[in-house]
């Protein structure tokens, strides 16, 4: 369920909704009060020329392979960088997550660039800017040391607030929807790289250094339990705790039923970041077992 800007909604929206109707208390629409079929088409159109909007002076010289696992956000994307002028089937390879909501890159001499990455590059480019950034709580912290550097701040917004909290947050997410969208994020790349005639592994450079993994696992007991026994900094109501090592950091929250635990690690490589995630996966089957023995 989304609320204002595209975003989750808050908790009480959520529970509001979910009494009405198995309440029944909600209005009942006739046929007679239905209206005609109004077509949409259009909203495809507007969304087209804003991913054009943001490359304001076309993408010449430049060239790039479009792939992805949905077929309409990668033929529409392949389509608008075409009409700036960005000459298909390049080196430089952007492949879209589900939906559109995610962007990954590969070029042969950057690498592999993965999307928690791309998402800090969009970011860089808003901090020089000058603006403030809103993401999710379980953004990765590197991005915080950077908008450290540019003298601003990353607001964090929660992804079911039990309250107005995160308010602030929302507001500014609200305005920055690339943040949220892979064909917005190509986009504002590809126009920053040919505007200060940069390539991909020079910008990549500008980052602080980083990787991220992430693991599911199971959990058959209560999480906000499970959290308690693993960090001191775990608060009711939140949406998870971060735990920091000397090899870096990792976020732990609660699926939305309740029944797994997301694990995510961030660290100076994806090795260290995966040995972070196997060394808490140990420590919960600990935790796990203590408590069953607790509640039996």
């Amino acid at each position: 369920m989304t609320a204002a800007g595209g975003l989750p909604a808050a908790r009480n929206i959520e529970r509001n909704v979910e009494a009405r109707l198995a309440s029944g208390d909600f209005k009942r629409v006739g046929w007679e009060n239905i209206r005609e079929v109004t077509d949409m088409s259009s909203m495809r159109q507007l969304y087209r020329q804003e991913l054009i909007s943001m490359a304001p002076m076309g993408l010449d010289g430049l060239s790039a392979t479009v792939r992805g696992s949905d077929y309409e956000p990668t033929k529409l994307l392949a389509s608008v960088l075409s009409t700036l002028g960005c000459a298909p089937n390049g080196d430089l390879r952007l492949h879209l997550g589900a939906g559109g909501r995610r962007l990954s890159i590969f070029e042969p001499e950057a690498g592999y660039v993965w999307p928690e990455q791309t998402l800090a590059l969009s970011c860089l480019i808003e901090l020089e800017r000058g603006n403030d950034i809103a993401l999710p709580y379980d953004a990765p912290m590197a991005i915080e040391r950077l908008a450290e550097q540019y003298g601003h701040r990353v607001k964090r917004y929660l992804n079911c607030p039990a309250d107005d909290c995160d308010a602030d947050a929302r507001y500014l997410a609200a305005s920055q929807l690339w943040a949220r969208d892979g064909l917005m994020m190509s986009a504002r790349i590809l126009y920053y790289m040919k505007q200060n005639n940069i390539s991909l592994s020079e910008l990549l450079r500008r980052l602080p250094g980083f990787a991220v993994a992430t693991k599911t696992i199971s959990c058959n007991v209560n999480p906000g339990r499970v959290l308690r026994e693993i960090s001191t900094d775990y608060e009711e109501g939140g949406e998870g705790t971060r735990i920091k090592t000397k090899n870096g950091v990792l976020f732990v929250r609660p699926s939305k039923r309740g029944k797994k635990l997301i694990l995510i690690a961030e660290a100076a490589d994806t090795e260290v970041a995966a040995e972070l995630c196997g060394e808490l996966e140990q420590k919960l089957a600990t935790v796990f077992l203590d408590i069953e023995r607790e509640t039996k």
